[in-house]
């Protein structure tokens, strides 16, 4: 009688923790007066660097509705890979949406659904698109990036450069690849060597099973 012998396929697992702080420029006062205004066709993108490899939990923004009290604020926010200075491959669009009184120290946390991979010492950009009611993201207190503009498809400078960056954290889950697990423009994939292995132990399962399964004829 042949023994059939337990087979791991695909250990491709990330080590659970607790969320932490990525990237942050806000102060004990989250940000200033100045601001920029996100509409329907202008969208403005902050850029920052990752501090440690995690996956994206949670985006806390100066966001505000401009004066009195908002029927209903709703826009999008985009998360973007960076190339040459500009957001490059799309990562995640998150949409928001709610009732917003105008109130100075707001901070709005918008959280991720898909939870792209963010790797230490690389740069992305957040990006918000107000589609209905007037939005502004403040500047930070601190000196940091200026923010770019998206207009018709093209990303634009701030001219003359700010001093500052718009208010933003970024908040993830610390995230520890197994061995043959690569990241690929913010998602972990298997290796060619781990996805081949893989193939190959499903197969002798697959022909174990077979051959146990087989009738026995008599002579």
């Amino acid at each position: 009688m042949m023994k059939s012998t337990p087979l791991m396929i695909g250990l491709l697992v990330a080590t659970a923790a607790h969320a932490t702080v990525i990237f942050s420029n806000f102060t004990e006062y989250p940000y200033d007066r100045g601001s920029v205004q996100p509409t329907y066709n202008y969208e403005v993108a902050q850029r920052f660097t990752a501090s440690s490899t995690a996956t994206l939990t949670s985006l806390e923004l100066a966001l505000n509705f401009s004066q009195g009290v908002s029927d209903l604020s709703t826009g999008i926010v985009n998360i973007y890979s960076e190339s040459g200075g500009l957001p490059a491959d799309l990562l995640e669009t998150i949409g928001y949406s709610g009732q917003w009184i105008h109130d100075p120290g707001a901070v709005r946390e918008i959280f991720s659904a898909l939870h792209p991979v963010l790797t230490a010492g690389q740069d992305y950009f957040v990006s918000v698109t107000a589609t209905h009611n007037p939005t502004v993201w403040h500047y930070a207190n601190i000196p940091g990036a200026s923010p770019i503009f998206g207009l018709n498809e093209e990303w634009i400078a701030q001219r003359p450069p700010s001093r500052q960056g718009l208010a933003l954290q970024v908040n993830g889950t610390p995230y520890i690849a197994s061995p043959g697990l690569a990241l690929i423009g913010g998602s972990a994939v298997p290796e060619p060597s781990t996805t081949a292995t893989a193939l190959i132990g499903a197969v002798l399962i697959g022909s174990r099973w077979l051959f146990k399964r087989r009738p026995v004829t008599g002579a």
